[in-house]
């Protein structure tokens, strides 16, 4: 039987270095996750106080959420009041527009879109108008450029006693009032149906 030659110093040498350096490894490794094990737990004034923190950067948020909706609030009711206002100035202004525009009528009776009468008080009457007369005053959007006459009937209690008709024979220019005389029958007490000829 042969002998068992020993391997050689540098192959002794190198195993022993590869062992060495496994060691080291482990005894490495060992110590991280023993030093993992050993971290050191919270304490319940620590986990106390991290629950207060959270609990105050809620609520701070909280309270600016709060506020961005109330300014929103805010301004939503400023813009409405602001269109209310300027609502409220147009309809004004508008309506006063339509004064302004139907100024020229105030006071009159409508017969049509053009021409508008009233009969006025405190006027006298021709000389030849010897048993009283009437009045109406006229006055028209577009005018009447060619002739101006006024038609009623005199009334006697509810029978009519009499045709009025007047006329100035010229016209009228438009927005300019005019009055027109109706000579009186002598048994008439009132004047009605009242319709003006605008030519």
């Amino acid at each position: 039987m042969l002998p068992i030659q020993a391997p050689p110093l540098t192959v002794r040498v190198w195993h022993l270095s590869v062992a060495l350096i496994a060691a080291v490894a482990v005894a490495a490794g060992c110590g991280s996750i023993h030093e993992q094990a050993q971290k050191p737990a919270k304490t319940p004034a620590q986990i106390k106080a991290e629950a207060h923190a959270k609990a105050l950067a809620n609520a701070r948020a909280a309270r600016i959420a709060a506020r961005a909706r109330a300014r929103a609030r805010a301004a939503a009711r400023a813009r409405a009041k602001a269109a209310a206002a300027a609502a409220r100035r147009a309809a004004a202004a508008h309506a006063a527009y339509v004064r302004a525009a139907n100024q020229w009528h105030q006071g009159y009776y409508q017969q049509d879109s053009n021409v508008y009468w009233k009969t006025p008080s405190g006027q006298s009457c021709a000389d030849y108008a010897t048993n009283g007369c009437w009045h109406v005053e006229v006055i028209t959007r577009d005018g009447c450029p060619n002739y101006l006459g006024v038609e009623a009937n005199e009334y006697r209690g509810g029978a009519v006693v009499g045709d009025l008709l007047g006329n100035n024979g010229t016209g009228v220019p438009p927005k300019t009032a005019a009055i027109i005389e109706l000579d009186a029958d002598a048994n008439g007490v009132t004047a009605n149906d009242i319709k003006v000829q605008c030519e």
